[in-house]
């Protein structure tokens, strides 16, 4: 009986000890899984804040290139069909033709007077004569004009 006795005392203490044993682990994972949060709640603040930057700096660069690009588009003297402009980081991009050296010059003067501080311009806009072919329909010398 008395062996039963320790027996169960050993069990109790044995129990005991086991549950001191569970609540450090779980003390322990609870800290690990806090710390684990923390540090999820950190990363997610610093790539929201790397979108927001993205977006701040697209939303410039769109305003820039619409605010260079928009005036010369609405430029009667200026055929800008063949020209493009685009800003990318604080570099505004010219590329294409307009069908004359006049053209040309009234664009760079109007980019000049537009660009705003801080950009830079990478000018590689050409002079490149319009087509001055006729449209084959209405050319009476065509094969085709000739069967009518």
């Amino acid at each position: 009986m008395k062996t039963l006795f320790l027996l169960a005392i050993a069990v109790a203490v044995g129990a005991v000890m086991f549950m001191g044993c569970a609540k450090d682990q779980a003390d322990t994972t609870k800290d690990q899984v806090t710390k684990g949060a923390s540090n999820a709640w950190d990363k997610t603040k610093e790539v929201a804040s790397g979108v927001g930057k993205t977006i701040s700096k697209t939303a410039d660069q769109v305003e820039e290139t619409a605010k260079l690009k928009g005036p010369i588009d609405a430029t009667k003297e200026i055929d800008s069909s063949k020209m493009s402009i685009t800003t990318m980081d604080k570099t505004v991009y010219v590329a294409g033709s307009v069908p004359t050296a006049e053209q040309k010059s009234k664009v760079e003067q109007m980019l000049h007077a537009n660009i705003d501080k801080g950009f830079k311009l990478d000018d590689k806009l050409t002079v490149a004569p319009a087509d001055t072919k006729t449209d084959s329909k209405a050319d009476d010398s065509s094969p085709d004009s000739a069967k009518k």
